[in-house]
């Protein structure tokens, strides 16, 4: 334990000199560019990723809209009630993560009419198909925000690199 102790301080002597101090400040800057890479490095790994989950939910949510438009189309059922439908969804999952009773009921009862107007229209089998794929496309579309959301304020936290 004293030889090592003995050897640190020679070691310290050593760099205590002019010398030893250049070499010091050299591998401290050499590390602070190192750090800077991996940074950099990091920054541009979570905006690929960001790229990545966006492009993902996009292709998602696009082809369960095409989908649903030609099943409501198959069902004779106007595709503007659908898109309301998927919006109310919308307002019911932000209602839900906010916490907000009262939206959370009035979109509940907004669900309701809507779906007891379009079974006068078509088979309730079909009705649970179209509720259930409007709510996928409500959950991916917050998803999608939520995601927006991130990328902007990911964006306006990241300095300009120099």
């Amino acid at each position: 334990m004293q030889q090592q102790l003995i050897r640190t301080q020679t070691e310290r002597d050593e760099r205590m000199t002019p010398e030893g101090l250049q070499i010091l400040l050299s591998e401290i800057e050499d590390r602070e560019r190192e750090i800077a890479s991996l940074r950099e490095r990091a920054d541009n790994l979570r905006e690929d990723l960001s790229h990545s989950q966006e492009t993902g939910i996009t292709e998602k949510l696009r082809n369960k809209e095409q989908r649903l438009e030609s099943f409501a189309q198959r069902c004779q059922l106007d595709w503007q009630i659908v898109r309301d439908l998927w919006g109310i969804y919308q307002q019911l999952i932000q209602a839900r993560k906010n916490y907000n009773r009262n939206d959370i009921i009035e979109a509940q009862n907004s669900i309701e009419i809507l779906k007891e107007s379009i079974k006068t229209v078509i088979v309730l089998e079909d009705v649970h198909r179209i509720f259930n794929e409007c709510e996928e496309i409500a959950e991916l579309r917050v998803e999608q925000e939520n995601l927006y959301q991130q990328q902007f304020e990911a964006h306006i936290q990241t300095p300009p690199h120099n």
